[in-house]
């Protein structure tokens, strides 16, 4: 036996490494699971990453395939040749990509004083509510009439017509505050402006986090003096579990946003630097990469549309039969698809959420910026974003079969209750966070907006309010933002309205 290994080896490790390939190639990827969570689906079979090693595995094997049919004449220069040409592979990419990445414009920058997009630019698109190339469900629904879209940046990086020194309205949050998928004139800081004769000045920036709006009210909010911080806490993103030394820097005493003093502060807030774990710098260095940037691009163009099933000839797929979700229903009926970790973002326990690193993180956040509100005459309001899941969660409960939503969510969540009991438990945890912050606010003493009742109302009666495949509000969804809001701000503007 040990005389046929060392006779036929290289002809085993020829086999071995055609095997491997073959079950890459055959085995397909989790679709269902890819779909559920928005991923792309390429070739009608992959995922991005799959695919992305079997190409890479190509010329990999061949090497390898080469190496060991070489013999003792040979082995010694093959060899040196393989890790020659690895070596070059390993060293010339980051450099080429270092390259790259300082001559191109970073979509977002991010200073130790505010996190922004590049200052002054202006950028024109046209705004679709369908399924990407790479992505199917198993049914295909028109999504929100399609629009021309303009997203102005101002000289300071934020989205404004212009850089104002000073406002009497700042709003700070992510991207459903700076308005992703909605044009200038349309976003909900706009139309409050329109509504309330109130000059707003925008600093939401898409992708930020609580420790980020600190920031940005610290190194720019509170030197343009406000009457008013509306800061929106989006339960898609906001309430997910914090970076550790994000945290460990919210906990300590001595950060502080601003000084106090009886009059409101001129002087530019404290410098925050946002500290990064080594994982969250690796993971956000690999995720800038021109390389892979461009290559997923380029992978998604050419095989993203590849062998996807027609909508005439659904597959049917396990968790997905349901997608996407008619609401209302009847002549009046829009649609909208979900992801599980949009229902998995309020699902919480009462008592295990307030002990929870997610709690601490935003407590932490708002006490910091309420107290440095206080300290400059500035009155905080904090708006409560829900995600669509939330919205429609009881509709979802009265037409969806329990075993069909459990499947669903089966396909992100671990632990979740058995198909008897899972509309019950999300139903009763569905209200944690809401109640908590309202809580919250009466014992921190700032105004608070829960924007789930309205929203559900304004879509049981057809308004589209977020977009079908795409989870930010739509421009209706603004527009009824914006009058909530302005209704508060009028209130607190006139407390004793004259009868």
């Amino acid at each position: 036996m040990t005389n046929f290994f060392q006779s036929n080896w290289s002809k085993i490790c020829v086999a071995i490494i055609a095997l491997a390939n073959a079950v890459l190639w055959i085995v397909p990827s989790n679709l269902p699971k890819l779909i559920s969570r928005s991923r792309p689906v390429l070739l009608g079979r992959y995922s991005v990453e799959r695919l992305t090693l079997l190409i890479f595995l190509i010329p990999l094997s061949i090497l390898l395939i080469w190496l060991v049919s070489s013999n003792k004449k040979n082995i010694k220069v093959r060899l040196f040749k393989f890790f020659a040409v690895l070596s070059v592979f390993l060293i010339g990419i980051p450099i080429i990509d270092a390259i790259v990445r300082i001559q191109r414009t970073p979509r977002y920058v991010e200073t130790g004083k505010t996190y922004h997009r590049p200052p002054d630019q202006n950028i024109k698109i046209r705004i679709e509510d369908v399924p990407k190339a790479d992505f199917h469900l198993p049914v295909s629904k028109d999504g929100y009439p399609s629009f021309d879209c303009s997203l102005t940046v101002d000289s300071r990086g934020f989205r404004n017509q212009t850089a104002k020194e000073s406002c009497d309205v700042l709003t700070i949050g992510d991207s459903f505050v700076e308005g992703s998928r909605v044009s200038d004139e349309d976003i909900w800081p706009a139309l409050l402006e329109k509504e309330t004769n109130l000059s707003v000045y925008n600093i939401g920036m898409s992708g930020s986090s609580p420790l980020q709006y600190c920031n940005n009210f610290s190194g720019l909010g509170i030197t343009l003096k406000p009457k008013y911080l509306i800061c929106m806490l989006y339960e898609g993103n906001d309430f997910r579990d914090p970076p550790r030394v994000e945290l460990d820097y919210l906990e300590k005493k001595e950060t502080n946003l601003g000084k106090a003093s009886v009059e409101k502060s001129s002087a530019p807030a404290q410098n925050i630097e946002i500290p990064k774990s080594f994982s969250k710098k690796m993971r956000d260095y690999f995720k800038s990469s021109p390389f892979i940037i461009a290559g997923k691009k380029i992978l998604i163009d050419k095989f993203g549309a590849v062998n996807l099933p027609k909508s005439s000839e659904p597959e049917p797929m396990k968790g997905l039969s349901w997608l996407p979700f008619a609401f209302p229903e009847g002549e009046k009926e829009k649609y909208y698809t979900f992801e599980p970790k949009r229902f998995l973002s309020f699902y919480f326990e009462k008592e295990k959420f307030l002990s929870s690193n997610v709690w601490k993180y935003i407590s932490l956040s708002i006490v910091k910026m309420k107290s440095a509100c206080d300290k400059n005459g500035i009155r905080m309001i904090v708006v409560y974003a829900p995600t669509a899941a939330n919205v429609i969660l009881p509709a979802i409960a009265g037409k969806v079969p329990p075993g069909e939503f459990y499947d669903f969510m089966s396909l992100k969540a671990g632990e979740i209750p058995p198909k008897s009991e899972i509309y019950a438990d999300f139903l009763a945890k569905s209200d944690v966070i809401e109640t908590s912050l309202v809580d919250f606010s009466k014992e921190q003493k700032f105004e608070f907006i829960d924007l789930k009742s309205s929203l559900r109302e304004k879509m049981e009666k057809g308004d589209q309010c977020y977009f079908t495949y795409d989870q930010h509000w739509s421009p209706d969804g603004h527009k009824l933002v914006s009058e909530i809001i302005s209704k508060k701000i009028k209130e607190m503007e006139n407390p004793n309205p004259s009868r």
